[in-house]
């Protein structure tokens, strides 16, 4: 009988078990906030006639950083001192833009 020959390959992989992680910088004037979690509740803590920045920074060890993107969130025009923000299921299914340094 003729022996058959099987090759096999072998396959690596790594299982990311870690979170990526980023945080959110705004500046306005002399005034700067960093944020890294998610709220349900802002305020009106970056009301300024002055031009206010608005800065990202992501980080994933592992697998990188492949896009980053945002959402816009416009509070109703009577919100006052501390409001509620949109849950992460309504999040979800918002239109989300891709972060550039130009936005």
């Amino acid at each position: 009988m003729q022996e058959i020959l099987k090759k096999t390959a072998t396959y690596y992989f790594t299982v990311d078990k870690t979170s990526p992680s980023g945080s959110i910088s705004v500046t306005d004037g002399g005034n700067s906030s960093s944020y890294n979690s998610l709220s349900d509740k802002a305020n009106f803590s970056h009301v300024t006639k002055s031009a206010v920045e608005v800065g990202q920074s992501s980080d994933d060890e592992t697998a990188g950083i492949a896009s980053v993107k945002y959402y816009l969130y416009h509070p109703s025009l009577d919100a006052k001192g501390s409001f509620n923000l949109p849950s992460v299921d309504e999040l979800r299914s918002v239109d989300w833009k891709d972060w550039n340094e130009k936005n």
